[in-house]
């Protein structure tokens, strides 16, 4: 029996643990002003100074990128425009680092959210070819960012928290380790 248990624990040792704790290493909410408002990490090594470096890096792809966003309201009214994105706001790969994928989603306040994974087989194509990467872990990403998204205006909305300032709510950061835990997995919480 006892064996039989070292055995069945080795074998759940070896099987892949969920897609969330594996890939996503830091999300982050940066203001309109470019200060940051939220950022936690998901990882056991104190790596946050690298980790805000690496948020910080992203705004100015952000800024570039942002300058062309089409806001969604004009995709749905103008009928000219054809084919729709997957969501104006996503902005998709910002950039790869050595440890690291950068995701990037903006909103029509100019409020940024920053996702930060450990997700690396990134080539070359990849970057400068959005539609080289999956479809499906780009509605992911895009999902994600959504949920993101109203969990933020959820804790904002908020009548004791001051615009602009930092999110220092309790619920706020459990409901983004919920939505963190559930990436992947397909299911919605």
């Amino acid at each position: 029996m006892l064996r039989k248990r070292r055995r069945s624990d080795q074998i759940r040792s070896l099987r892949p643990r969920s897609v969330a704790r594996k890939m996503i290493v830091c999300v982050s909410i940066v203001g309109h002003q470019n200060n940051p408002l939220f950022l936690h990490s998901f990882t056991e090594a104190d790596d946050a100074l690298k980790l805000h470096h690496v948020v910080h890096c992203s705004l100015d792809v952000i800024d570039e990128r942002g300058s062309h966003v089409v806001p969604f309201a004009y995709e749905i009214n103008n009928p000219k425009k054809t084919g729709s994105t997957l969501n104006e706001t996503f902005l998709g790969l910002l950039y790869p680092t050595e440890s690291y994928k950068v995701y990037g989603y903006l909103t029509n306040t100019k409020v940024k959210f920053i996702l930060v994974t450990t997700d690396v087989d990134v080539r070359d194509a990849d970057v400068r070819n959005v539609s080289a990467l999956s479809l499906r872990l780009l509605l992911q990403y895009a999902f994600f960012f959504r949920r993101f998204h109203s969990a933020y205006v959820d804790a904002v909305s908020n009548p004791f928290h001051v615009p602009g300032k930092k999110i220092n709510s309790r619920s706020f950061a459990e409901r983004v380790s919920t939505i963190v835990k559930s990436f992947g997995l397909g299911g919605a919480v």
